[in-house]
């Protein structure tokens, strides 16, 4: 099989694919049109998502409306970050759920990653 060079466009445009391939399964019913939004957050939020000072936007995957991930970047500790976070939700009326709190009590909350630790939380609104 020959391939013929690629300009950058369509390398990017292959990425982009390859990427929300591997992030939007495909048996997944409720990833029926993914967005995956690079250096950014989505534009419909159904929140004001507090940012930590000194922070960068990575980018968000939006699996649907009610389903979306973003990837912030700081130079804050991961406890930093929880604290903030934990506080600037609960003040929003958001809470922890218990299986969270029980699994931090015993893991770290974090996974680390060849260049820094990654920090992954949940907070729920409207759950008990």
């Amino acid at each position: 099989m020959t391939q013929h060079p690629s300009s950058p466009e369509e390398n990017m445009a292959r990425l982009h694919r390859l990427a929300l391939s591997l992030l939007g399964r495909p048996f997944d019913v409720q990833a029926s049109q993914p967005q995956l939004l690079a250096g950014r957050l989505p534009d419909q939020l159904p929140f004001i998502l507090p940012l930590p000072g000194d922070y960068h936007i990575v980018g968000s995957f939006v699996r649907n409306p009610e389903e979306m991930q973003s990837i912030l970047d700081t130079d804050l500790t991961p406890a930093s970050v929880i604290a903030f976070y934990t506080e600037q939700m609960q003040v929003a009326g958001w809470t922890e759920p218990d299986f969270q709190r029980r699994q931090r009590m015993g893991e770290s909350g974090f996974v680390h990653t060849l260049r820094r630790p990654m920090l992954y939380t949940t907070l729920c609104k409207g759950l008990h």
